[in-house]
């Protein structure tokens, strides 16, 4: 009998699930760290190109996030400029 699972594709295997050493999480997470601060200083672009060089989830989420961010700064004032909150 196969698995509810099964039937909607959940045994696909995930992207990576490859764990950082204890030795290389805290590198990782300060270098994305580092690559975030360019966001609070509004340069996106140095933000975008720091986080893009890395591979850990740290930059990941960042880089994630960041896209989030840039995608909102273009549909948010397209979205006020229409009158869709009216």
């Amino acid at each position: 009998m196969k698995r509810v699972g099964g039937w909607l594709g959940a045994s696909k295997p995930h992207a990576s699930s490859q764990s950082l050493s204890a030795l290389d999480e805290p590198a990782a997470l300060e270098d994305a760290m580092a690559a975030v601060i360019h966001i609070l200083n509004d340069d996106v672009d140095t933000a975008d190109v720091e986080l893009s060089r890395g591979n850990s989830p740290f930059h990941k989420v960042s880089s994630l996030f960041l896209s989030t961010i840039s995608i909102s700064s273009i549909i948010l004032p397209l979205m006020l400029t229409r009158d869709i909150f009216k």
